[in-house]
């Protein structure tokens, strides 16, 4: 996305439209893709997630997050935090499921016809 040619999937993201002004545009949002990272850095070590479900949250986030602040990015790349997101919610599912729901009782469990 920083060369001359232009590229019919460039997106109007905020990093892209920050690294459009220029030079400083470009450094500017870097500056704020390492800031990103960072927060998300002090997040997971001041409060680590204690599921799966949290810590399939805490990567979409980051993602999204980078996804949004990278000076070249396309839309199409926003699936893959939308598809975390939805994993985190079937996790968080998972999660709330008794603990004596093994495979092996469900397999023993009377089917419900």
């Amino acid at each position: 996305g920083l060369g001359k040619a232009r590229s019919p999937a460039a997106s109007p993201l905020p990093g892209n439209l920050i690294a459009r002004i220029g030079p400083v545009g470009h450094d500017v949002s870097l500056a704020l893709l390492a800031a990103a990272g960072l927060a998300m850095a002090i997040w997971m070590v001041t409060r680590p997630p204690r599921t799966s479900a949290a810590a399939a949250v805490r990567i979409a986030v980051g993602l999204t997050s980078a996804l949004l602040l990278a000076p070249a990015t396309r839309y199409g790349y926003l699936v893959y935090p939308i598809v975390l997101f939805g994993a985190a919610m079937a996790l968080r599912q998972l999660d709330r499921l008794p603990a004596d729901m093994t495979v092996e009782a469900t397999e023993r469990a009377p089917a419900l016809t």
